[in-house]
């Protein structure tokens, strides 16, 4: 395998079937995420950005919990050629 770009890691890495690619724990429960599933959290992401105006080259911030929504909004602008500046939650102003 001969992978270019991060984008073709990413994409290479969430198509294979039953793969499961991450766990997010919320309370009690552990919910495992395949990566065909956050794979179309992605593209319905993507989408919304666009229409959102957003374009490659532009730049968005992303604050939040970890979870794999927020993987999604992550991975959604590095597959569109947005430069993200991911920020922790807790971070003072």
């Amino acid at each position: 395998m001969n992978l270019q770009s991060i984008q073709e890691l990413i994409k290479s890495s969430l198509s294979e079937k039953g793969n499961v690619f991450l766990h997010t724990k919320r309370g009690y429960r552990t919910n495992i995420v395949e990566g065909q599933q956050l794979y179309k959290k992605i593209c319905a992401l993507r989408s919304l950005l666009a229409k959102k105006g957003l374009k490659k080259k532009d730049k968005a911030i992303i604050i939040g919990y970890g979870s794999s929504e927020w993987v999604a909004a992550y991975f959604s602008c590095i597959l569109s050629g947005i430069t993200v500046v991911p920020l922790d939650l807790m971070t003072d102003e």
